[in-house]
């Protein structure tokens, strides 16, 4: 995976499929809570390793952005 763009791209499209549907996930139980956070700093850790972020950005800014087709959020 390392060498193949093409399998890194498909690869972090599956853990953001992933982090979305973890995130979806409702629940005011703490324990709920808990797994989810464990999941979602996982899912994160993979996907720091399959597409790293730019160096110097602020440790406080744990959230990525993703592109998104311009008009596709309505306010």
């Amino acid at each position: 995976i390392s060498r193949d763009a093409e399998q890194r791209q498909k690869f972090s499209e599956k853990i953001i499929v992933l982090l979305l549907t973890v995130d979806a996930i409702q629940g005011v139980d703490t324990m709920v809570r808990a797994a989810k956070r464990s999941m979602v700093d996982e899912l994160e850790a993979m996907l720091d390793v399959v597409d790293p972020q730019q160096p110097g950005k602020s440790l406080s800014m744990r959230r990525r952005t993703f592109d998104m087709p311009s008009g596709a959020i309505q306010k």
